[in-house]
Parts: C-alpha cells; sequence; structure tokens
C-alpha cells in the first residue's frame, strides 16, 4: 500500500497532519501556564493588599490568604527593597522517595 500513490498520500496526509497539531498544542500548553501563574500572582497580590490594609492580621487570617493565593509567601517589592508581607511555615523536606520501576520485593 506504501507503494502506490494513495498510500504515499496517506502518509503524507498523516505526516501534515501531525505537524500541525504540534504547532497548535504547544503554544495552547504554554498559554495554559502563563495563565496559571499569572492567576496565582493575582491571588498574591490580592492578599497582600490585605495585609497593606491592615497591618496587624490574626495567624488564621493569615493562613486562609496563603492558603486562597496557593502560595507559601508573599513579599511586596517597592523602590528596590523587598518586605516579606505573608509567610508560612514552609512544606517539611520530603523523607523518601519510590522508584516505580524498582520490582517490590
Amino acid at each position: 500500500m506504501v507503494n502506490s500513490l494513495s498510500g504515499r498520500f496517506l502518509i503524507l496526509t498523516i505526516i501534515f497532519v501531525m505537524i500541525a497539531e504540534i504547532f497548535i498544542f504547544v503554544p495552547s500548553v504554554a498559554r495554559f501556564r502563563e495563565d496559571y501563574l499569572r492567576a496565582r500572582l493575582e491571588r498574591a497580590q490580592i492578599a497582600s493588599l490585605a495585609v497593606a490594609v491592615d497591618a496587624m492580621i490574626s495567624p488564621a487570617l493569615e493562613a486562609e490568604l496563603l492558603e486562597n493565593a496557593e502560595v507559601y509567601n508573599v513579599v511586596l517589592r517597592r523602590d528596590e527593597i523587598r518586605q516579606l508581607a505573608l509567610s508560612s511555615k514552609l512544606p517539611a523536606p520530603i523523607a523518601a522517595t519510590y522508584d516505580m520501576r524498582a520490582p517490590s520485593g
């Protein structure tokens, strides 16, 4: 079938469709990631605005703001000066790793 004209045309069609899919899929994934990061930055900025209004907030509110923003710390940068606005405990280090390729025994 590959030696016939219709077989060659089918293979070329498949190749061009796959190349077109790559040219569509890669920018789509990059755009999704950019939108995801931009949304997290916006949520962190909103959390920092709550601190800017009231410098003393409760630890429960601080934890809720960080959880909603899905970040560990919020740092304000103004005129080349960085100020830690919100902070939380960093997650514990990874205690164990598992290699699923290795047979269990």
